[in-house]
């Protein structure tokens, strides 16, 4: 897990980041919209949790999980200032509690990199992801082919497409994943 003070840096980082690219737009791109579901794994500072809090609006749902306690104190204060009450955040590395395909989106942004069973982790997002939703991965620590192949090896996922920076999944037939 990641120290206080190397959280506060990355936060930085990441604000300046979403200056240029803001996770907003990206959001839209990938067809995020009102009254949907987003799983936000591995969410660290929230950016892209809060954004798609706003797209997906009060009849939506998004679900923010991370490890890092600062990470889910901050966001937690900043959806309550914003009055996301659908925005669920969550403190563990574990999809427990959330319902099987329930998210119609989900976000693995940044951090596949620093995963200690990314397997397990995977099939976590992959039991919460409906079938037809998707799952958009990019980690600036792993170069395109190397997470590629982390999404894809196991069967459970195969590429759809890009948007931007941003690979898009979705989950394989329930007949090639049992294989």
């Amino acid at each position: 897990m990641q120290g206080d003070l190397s959280f506060r840096l990355m936060t930085l980082e990441y604000r300046l980041r979403d200056l240029g690219r803001p996770p907003e737009r990206m959001l839209r791109e990938i067809g995020l919209r009102c009254g949907m579901t987003a799983l936000d794994f591995g969410c660290g500072p929230g950016s892209f949790s809060l954004a798609a809090a706003r797209l997906v609006g009060p009849t939506g749902h998004v679900v923010a999980v991370d490890i890092q306690p600062l990470a889910i104190r901050r966001l937690r204060r900043a959806a309550a200032r914003r009055g996301f009450n659908h925005l669920q955040v969550i403190h563990r590395d574990d999809l427990q509690g959330v319902p099987s395909e329930s998210a119609d989106v989900a976000l693995l942004l940044d951090v596949l990199h620093e995963m200690d069973e990314p397997d397990a982790a995977l099939a976590e997002v992959g039991r919460v992801l409906k079938q037809g939703g998707i799952l958009c991965a990019r980690d600036h620590c792993m170069k395109r082919a190397g997470l590629l192949q982390s999404l894809t090896e196991n069967g459970q996922f195969r590429l759809a497409g890009e948007s931007g920076e941003l690979l898009r999944f979705e989950l394989a037939e329930p007949d090639a994943r049992a294989t």
